[in-house]
């Protein structure tokens, strides 16, 4: 009966649920009932045998390396009192570019563990999320305790369980940061084209009365030179006409420019998102993820200028303007407009948001 047993132990955690099963098997086999001490005996007899095997399948395979390597994870530092793993934990989720780095580095530190994300398929899934919750629950020093083999299944879960977290605060971050900055962008656009609103209206009326006064002057056949000289002053006339012209230009306040001077800020965490991430898509998603390879390629050889053919059938209409320029493709223009690829390219396997599925792959 344990062996029977033994295969559906590690998705049925509760005692009694387990011995129900086992009775409901034993009448199917005509086999007498045992007594209560030993249904009890056969369901930790399987318990215990089954959590053997899930800690076997959860770590068989890693390399000594690695091992060592997660072990390492519950050390205290020399430094510090806290662990490897209490830092990792500790990730602030603040919007930030400094912390948006922060979570990218914890990333790679998780990565290059080398704990295989095929792992987590080597278990039925509740065991894996149990282990998860457990592991999540200890802490460093609890870990340390445990047994050898519990305390690396514990770790390799939760290392396979941070690099999902920190990959999905890393892009919900990017996302929040990005925003923040489109919303900075689009209130100076705004406050912008007020006070240009404002300076219009007031040049207008200036403007206005130097009209009116030739208006009055030509009707009494008045010398309209000295109409305009004993109204505002030619100077003055001459100044307000080249303002308002200047002011009442073809171009609005666009807050896309707005961002584009924000680029610096970008720049900060860009680079290393990109590098962070391995992003897929369709066939209509081809040429965004050229263009991210571009940029990727730039930013590891130090090049400032585009190839000078690069993908630009991905750009939305209203980025062209600020991107092609003169048929020149403006750099800076050309990475924030890739800032919509969340939502056509992928970063692997794991649970959606929106459209982007958000674990990395190696």
């Amino acid at each position: 009966m344990v062996d029977w047993a033994l295969p559906i132990a590690p998705s049925v955690r509760d005692p009694e649920a387990m011995a129900t099963l086992l009775v409901e098997e034993i009448r199917r086999r005509h086999i007498l009932l045992p007594s209560i001490a030993v249904l009890e005996l056969i369901v930790r007899t399987t318990r215990r045998r089954a959590e053997a095997v899930v800690q076997r399948a959860l770590t068989q395979g890693l390399s000594g390396q690695t091992l060592v390597a997660l072990e390492k994870l519950v050390e205290a530092g020399v430094a510090t009192a806290a662990s490897r793993l209490a830092w990792l934990r500790t990730a602030s989720r603040s919007p930030a570019a400094r912390n948006l780095l922060g979570l990218i580095e914890r990333l790679d530190f998780v990565r290059g563990l080398g704990v295989p994300r095929t792992l987590q398929g080597a278990v039925p899934q509740v065991a894996f999320q149990r282990l998860v919750g457990e592991a999540t629950r200890m802490t460093a020093q609890h870990l340390a305790e445990a047994t050898a083999s519990r305390r690396l299944a514990l770790l390799v879960t939760l290392t396979l369980h941070l690099e999902t977290a920190l990959t999905d605060a890393a892009l919900s971050m990017f996302d929040k940061l990005m925003g923040s900055l489109s919303r900075r962008a689009e209130r100076r656009s705004e406050e912008h084209a007020a006070r240009s609103a404002g300076d219009l209206r007031t040049r207008l009326r200036l403007l206005a009365g130097g009209c009116r006064a030739l208006i009055e002057a030509r009707d009494v056949n008045g010398d309209l030179e000295e109409a305009i000289e004993h109204h505002m002053g030619w100077g003055r006339f001459i100044r307000a006409v080249s303002e308002a012209e200047a002011a009442a230009g073809p171009e609005a306040p666009d807050p896309k420019a707005e961002l584009l001077s924000r680029y610096s800020t970008i720049r900060q965490f860009a680079p290393m998102l990109l590098d962070a991430f391995q992003f897929r898509g369709g066939r209509t998603a081809a040429g965004l993820l050229r263009a991210i390879e571009i940029v990727r390629e730039l930013n590891r050889t130090g090049q400032r200028a585009l190839p000078a053919q690069v993908p630009t059938s991905f750009i939305r209409r209203v980025w062209r303007p600020l991107v092609l320029r003169h048929g020149v493709v403006d750099r800076r223009a050309y990475v924030l407009a890739m800032s919509g690829l969340r939502a056509r390219a992928t970063t692997g396997t794991s649970r959606t948001h929106s459209c982007l599925a958000r674990r990395s792959t190696r």
